[in-house]
This record gives C-alpha cells, sequence and structure tokens, in this order.
C-alpha cells in the first residue's frame, strides 16, 4: 500500500516537472517561431524592394 502509494506521487512529480520542461519548451519554440517569422517578413520585403528596384528602367 505505501509502495503504491509512493509510486503514484512520484509519478505526479515527474509528471510536474516534465510538464515545467515541456512549458519551457514550448515557449521557446514560440519564440523561435515567431523570430523566424520576423526574419522571413523583413527579408522578405528587402528582396520585394531590392527586385523592384532591379526592374525599374534605367
Amino acid at each position: 500500500m505505501d509502495q503504491h502509494a509512493e509510486g503514484r506521487w512520484g509519478c505526479l512529480d515527474t509528471r510536474r516537472q516534465f510538464g515545467a520542461v515541456g512549458g519551457l519548451g514550448f515557449l521557446r519554440n514560440f519564440a523561435a517561431f515567431f523570430y523566424t517569422a520576423l526574419e522571413v517578413a523583413v527579408f522578405g520585403s528587402l528582396a520585394n524592394t531590392s527586385n523592384r528596384l532591379a526592374t525599374f528602367p534605367q
């Protein structure tokens, strides 16, 4: 009985720690995704501008 209860608490504790790590991983993934989207938007607009400048008749 005691061993069973201890095992249950250990499982809960492990799940809580994993949840914290998973939350941090989610935040890190979200930050990386946001930065990548920002980078793509900035470089895309720069590439668009340079393409437009390149297609202007000289």
